[in-house]
This record gives C-alpha cells, sequence and structure tokens, in this order.
C-alpha cells in the first residue's frame, strides 16, 4: 500500500468527506466502510449507458427516497439531505468515465463532497477490479 493510500484510508476510517480511490480484496470495501461508521452505497455500472439510467443506479445504490427525480436537482437535493456520513463506492472505476453525463454527474457529488455543514459524503473508486 502506497503512503498515499494509506493516508485515503485513515481519513476514511475517520469518516471525512472526500474522493478516494482505493484497491482492497473484491468486495471487501464496502463492509469495511460500514465497519467504520459510513452508510455505504455501491454503484455498478456494468449496462449503463446514459445519464438517466446512471442517476438512477445512484439513486438505488443510495436508497434515495421515492419523490426522487432521476435528474441532477433532484440528486443534489437528496445528497443535501443525507444525515450521516455516506460514501458511494465505485466498483467497476474508471469505466463510468465512458458513460454520456458522467462529467455533470461527478460535479454534483463533488459539489456535496466538499459541503463541509452537512454529514460527510465520500465518493470512493475501487479499483480492486
Amino acid at each position: 500500500m502506497s503512503e498515499d493510500e494509506s493516508a485515503e484510508r485513515h481519513r476514511l476510517a475517520g469518516r471525512q468527506a472526500g474522493v478516494y480511490e482505493v484497491t482492497t480484496q473484491s468486495g471487501v470495501l464496502p463492509k469495511v466502510l460500514a465497519e467504520w461508521g459510513w452508510r455505504v452505497g455501491v454503484l455498478r455500472t456494468e449496462g449503463i449507458d446514459d445519464r438517466r439510467t446512471l442517476l438512477l443506479a445512484i439513486g438505488r445504490a443510495l436508497d434515495l427516497p421515492d419523490w426522487y427525480g432521476a435528474n441532477l436537482d433532484a440528486l443534489a437535493d437528496c445528497l443535501t439531505d443525507l444525515d450521516r456520513p455516506t460514501a458511494l463506492v465505485l466498483d467497476s472505476w474508471p469505466r463510468p468515465t465512458e458513460i454520456p453525463g458522467w462529467d455533470a454527474v461527478v460535479d454534483v457529488l463533488t459539489d456535496r463532497v466538499r459541503d463541509q455543514e452537512r454529514a460527510a459524503f465520500a465518493l470512493v473508486m475501487d479499483r480492486s477490479g
């Protein structure tokens, strides 16, 4: 494990908001994050080929409320309402960059990461393959 990855794991263990890239044994990361006190959603991007489907998948992964409209404004609103540390794990990184609309979705997710007035939010890219 590199020094950078060790520092990222330490920040995650402390439930600090951020965008992280980590490598673990396949399937282990969500369990470890939950043990560290994160509410965890796992985003699987296989078969997603447009922004709306991506937004629906994020809604399922984070168990967003029924009123979630699967658009960027609704995503931002729902992320604002998260009341405990929450991590969205991308289990197929870097594949999502190929999805049309990915950059706009990442902008909303990273805006929420930077919001220090609310419960921590982390975007975690799991490179375990």
